[in-house]
């Protein structure tokens, strides 16, 4: 059987490197993951006997929201995906005869006890050199390894790319002609947004997340029972809907992502609402996006208790500050609520200085986080405006002038 993909440029640089090490350094968006798993498809119809492909990333969450859902979109986008050959419990997948398997880093019974042709270790630069080294003595034919460049120093720069047998090839999301154009669209606006971001994410160069807005959470297993539920959720077409689930208990709080989609519209937004939350939970209050009344209104008049969120200018500084006084734990199935909280900034003018402004990309699950944060149990707090603090600092700074004088 002849299988017809349509692919991009760095599919055939991919499949013509011919070097027992391919390092993909690039944009996001670039489709090194995509044009990878293409590659290992078209491999396994080409080969003449019985091959094992792993597909491997830290966490198992990330790995089914990512690589393994663009493994099944692959299949079933060209007419080839049989349920029958799909092992759901085991996450694999036999594929013209050859086993496609996806695990997590942290599953050693897999990583370091089984032998495979090709591997591609997803996002490598959260992986370990002990993961790499581990997945080397039981790779018999090539290790492709993707990721976008967030960090200056790496392992993968000192040990792997220098290596003779290691084709490194670098990507832009420019050089992905499937791209939808809002796509496009929020990648470009990092220029503006942070330069910085945008040397990372834009031009896939090396660069260094500074200035994150948040360092006071943690990745759990499960969100767990909770009395005191709430619901955020961020509006938006180009930008993802967003909807995210709130425990807390104490001064911690637990966030479990239900939503984030782009190019929804709002017809399909109320019925996708009413399976995530279920009929018992809509008393518990939702705090959305108050720049759309209308998708209020509308929700609310669905059933919903829902509610604008206080989103003023003072109020987003205040609400980060607010945020900032609990301890924040994302389910680990939480993928992109993971990801926006791992890039979510402040904004850096052309002079490098630090602005009281956050960016835009990255700031959807952090803002439907926000919104029920500081709108609904930040209210047990007072907080002044910026007005009001400033009077504060200056009547303080006063203060201490007199005493010294004194």
């Amino acid at each position: 059987m002849k299988l017809e993909l349509k692919v991009s440029e760095l599919f055939t640089k991919i499949r013509d490197a011919k070097k027992r090490n391919i390092v993909l350094e690039g944009s996001a968006r670039s489709s090194k993951t995509y044009s990878t798993l293409q590659y290992f498809i078209t491999d396994a119809y080409e080969s003449k006997i019985h091959k094992d492909y792993d597909i491997v990333r830290q966490t198992l969450p990330a790995l089914k929201a990512t690589a393994m859902k663009d493994f099944l979109e692959i299949l079933k986008s060209n007419g080839i995906y049989d349920e029958s050959a799909h092992n759901m419990s085991d996450h694999s997948y036999r594929l013209h005869g050859c086993n496609f398997n996806f695990y997590s880093a942290d599953d050693q019974q897999k990583l370091r006890g089984r032998k495979r042709h090709k591997i591609l270790l997803n996002e490598a630069n959260e992986l370990s050199l002990e993961t790499y080294r581990q997945v080397a003595m039981r790779t018999t034919e090539q290790i492709v390894m993707d990721y976008n460049p967030s960090e200056e120093e790496h392992w993968i720069y000192d040990h792997v790319i220098p290596r003779d047998d290691c084709a490194f090839i670098h990507s832009t999301y420019k050089d992905n002609p499937f791209l939808d154009e809002s796509i496009i669209e929020e990648i470009e606006r990092l220029k503006e947004d942070d330069p910085e971001y945008w040397k990372i994410y834009g031009l896939g160069l090396r660069g260094k997340r500074t200035g994150l807005i948040y360092q006071n959470w943690d990745i759990v297993p499960d969100f767990p029972d909770c009395s005191d539920i709430l619901f955020g959720l961020d509006f938006g077409f180009n930008d993802p809907k967003v909807v995210v689930k709130l425990g807390r208990i104490g001064r911690d709080v637990y966030l479990d992502e239900m939503l984030y989609e782009r190019g929804m519209i709002r017809e399909d937004f109320i019925p996708a609402l009413k399976k995530l939350i279920p009929e018992e939970q809509r008393t518990k209050e939702q705090y959305a996006d108050s720049a759309d009344p209308e998708s209020i209104e509308v929700i609310y008049r669905a059933g919903f208790n829902i509610h604008p969120a206080d989103k003023s200018k003072d109020s987003v500084l205040f609400g980060i500050e607010t945020v900032k006084g609990y301890h924040l734990h994302i389910t680990a199935r939480s993928v992109n609520v993971i990801k926006d909280f791992k890039n979510y900034k402040w904004k850096v003018d052309k002079n490098g200085k630090t602005l009281d402004e956050p960016i835009h990309s990255f700031s959807h699950a952090p803002d439907a986080v926000r919104y029920p944060i500081f709108t609904h149990w930040g209210k047990e707090y007072q907080h002044p405006t910026l007005s009001d603090a400033r009077s504060i600092e200056i009547e303080e700074m006063e203060a201490v002038t007199v005493s010294e004088n004194y």
